[in-house]
């Protein structure tokens, strides 16, 4: 039976950081999903409670994407989007966080730019 562990993340936009939880506390916020500005630097942290030594396997809409404590994205790109989840392994078992999804924002550069005159009859 899988426990269900901590997922901890911090977006970093600029100067200014959001962070973001996601614990099995009733007490605590659980952030399901989030959008970020594409380029934003982006750090998903892992973390549980239990034994040590323990891994943490990162899974991106369920394949897997790499084992550590963090996951970092420098400048995140539309192709990162997605539902990520992280399954922590130590010797007396295995426990998986509840899934964070994450939507990039990809802004648009102004385009069709005109200019409207009104005359007002005097």
């Amino acid at each position: 039976m899988m426990k269900k562990i901590f997922l901890l993340g911090l977006v970093l936009v600029g100067l200014s950081a959001l962070v973001l939880s996601q614990t099995t506390s009733n007490t605590e916020p659980v952030v399901t999903e989030r959008t970020v500005t594409l380029n934003s630097r982006v750090v998903l942290t892992a973390s549980a409670e239990g034994t040590t030594p323990m891994t943490f396997n990162w899974y991106k809409n369920n394949v897997w994407v790499g084992i550590s404590d963090n996951l970092t994205f420098d400048r995140i790109q539309a192709s990162d989007a997605g539902t990520y989840k992280v399954v922590a392994n130590n010797s007396a078992g295995t426990a998986e966080s509840s899934p964070l999804t994450i939507t990039v924002f990809v802004p648009v550069a102004p385009n069709k730019v005109r200019i409207t005159i009104t005359v007002v009859p005097s």
